[in-house]
């Protein structure tokens, strides 16, 4: 992860830094995306993970090939973390186990 922070020109301990903020929000939203899932739906929250994630890899992508606000990178990876923690990292474990049958779910 500290990769990504290396290679926008920012010091090796500050990307190991910036990485354990990237794991600590990671922990919050999964958290976050139990609570949410069974209140919002399943596919409710797979849309706004997906929008979210393509505005935060947009942003990055701009960071990049323009060399701006590289301090805001953090920001922009944190939320794409956040974004794809409630999203694809939660949802896709749930709808897994609702692809079988009741019978064959308790059967395993």
């Amino acid at each position: 992860m500290n990769d990504i922070f290396v290679s926008a020109g920012l010091s090796r301990l500050s990307g190991n830094l910036r990485a354990v903020a990237v794991g600590c929000v990671n922990l919050i939203f999964t958290l976050v995306a139990m609570v949410l899932i069974d209140r919002l739906g399943r596919k409710t929250l797979l849309l706004i993970g997906c929008a979210g994630m393509t505005v935060a890899l947009g942003t990055i992508a701009y960071v990049f090939h323009g060399c701006h606000a590289r301090r805001a990178l953090l920001a922009f990876v944190a939320a794409y973390i956040a974004f794809f923690v409630i999203s694809s990292g939660a949802v896709v474990w749930v709808y897994v186990s609702e692809i079988f049958p009741t019978s064959v779910r308790m059967k395993g």
